[in-house]
């Protein structure tokens, strides 16, 4: 595992493809709350962001997990975050996205999003290996992959749009 270095917020940004229901403002409050009185335990996971050039000869950083440290961090004005530069294969990024946030309830859709992810990613994965990449139950991969297909982008939008209250749970 790489070491921990300090990166300058100004460096990171978060990651568009990150699945799941927006972060709200309650929950950032209370993890600054935290961090504040406690500190941060777990840095933050980065790989360098190819779609961002570097600024002022420093290289950008796109998160792969720990956005809500990252928003705390912000919100206490803190100028840098403990982080940890990863070199992922792209199917290695999705899995890291999703196995290190697994404790935030992110619903079926988020799931969904993230099999879609890993399938583009790498398109000779089988269902069986997905579900087992993901740690997520291959009847829902199998469900995942059918639908998927069938949605175009504006239905897509329209779940996330929802997803903070109408997507929780098993589908």
């Amino acid at each position: 595992m790489p070491a921990e270095v300090q990166l300058s917020l100004k460096q990171i940004h978060p990651n568009p493809n990150n699945p799941g229901p927006a972060i709200t403002d309650d929950q950032i409050q209370e993890l600054s709350e935290n961090i504040a009185e406690v500190g941060l335990n777990n840095p933050i996971k980065v790989m360098v962001d190819k779609a961002y050039p570097a600024e002022g000869g420093l290289p950008q950083y796109v998160i792969l997990s720990g956005e809500l440290r990252y928003r705390a961090f912000l919100k206490l004005g803190r100028e840098a975050i403990p982080a940890i530069i990863l070199d992922p294969t792209p199917e290695e990024a999705v899995e890291i996205m999703w196995l290190d946030n697994a404790i935030r309830d992110r619903g079926w859709w988020a799931t969904y999003q993230t099999i879609e992810q890993l399938v583009k990613a790498n398109e000779k994965l089988s269902q069986r290996q997905i579900a087992t990449k993901l740690k997520t139950p291959l009847p829902m991969v199998n469900r995942a992959c059918n639908l998927l297909p069938l949605l175009n982008a504006e239905a897509k939008a329209l779940i996330v749009t929802n997803g903070n209250t109408q997507n929780k749970g098993n589908r």
